[in-house]
């Protein structure tokens, strides 16, 4: 993948990765990892982050044939995203490992129920908008904060 923009490279673009342990932020990860950036990855369950982690520093070793000293920096976060106290807490952690603010965010976090709409249970609706309307609000405005107070240029929000 990097092969095909050999110039292009997020290296020292720090990206924090939602729903990181789903299956469409994976192939995101691979992306932004052939393209050299440090990634912090949040999730709800920490055991699911570190099993991603672990299969992302395998894709770079064996897919992107990177030695275990190239391969860019990953760190995991367990964030429940609809509770904003933990993604401003979850974003203090990450700018104090790092020391920098993040300078992209892709929010992949959410779920879904299969229910015809018409039978949506009321009561799993609450959670519903808390995670995928609230934490969308909740995870934009902790990543924007620092870099509007502290005027970074250059930020990118990917709300999928």
């Amino acid at each position: 993948m990097a092969a095909n923009i050999p110039t292009f490279k997020l290296t020292n673009e720090l990206t924090v990765i939602t729903g990181a342990c789903g299956g469409l932020s994976h192939s995101i990860i691979h992306s932004l990892l052939a393209y050299d950036a440090p990634l912090a990855f949040f999730d709800i369950n920490l055991q699911s982050l570190a099993k991603t982690k672990e299969d992302m520093v395998s894709f770079c070793i064996k897919e992107l044939n990177l030695k275990s000293e190239n391969i860019p920096r990953m760190e995991i976060y367990s964030c429940d995203i609809s509770n904003p106290v933990e993604v401003e807490s979850a974003f203090e952690k990450v700018y104090k490992d790092f020391e920098t603010y993040p300078l992209h965010l892709v929010n992949t976090a959410g779920y879904c129920e299969n229910f015809p709409a018409e039978e949506y249970p009321s009561s799993n609706a609450q959670r519903l908008i808390q995670v995928n309307l609230l934490g969308s609000l909740f995870i934009a405005q902790s990543f924007a904060k620092p870099l509007i107070k502290n005027n970074i240029k250059g930020g990118s929000i990917v709300m999928i």
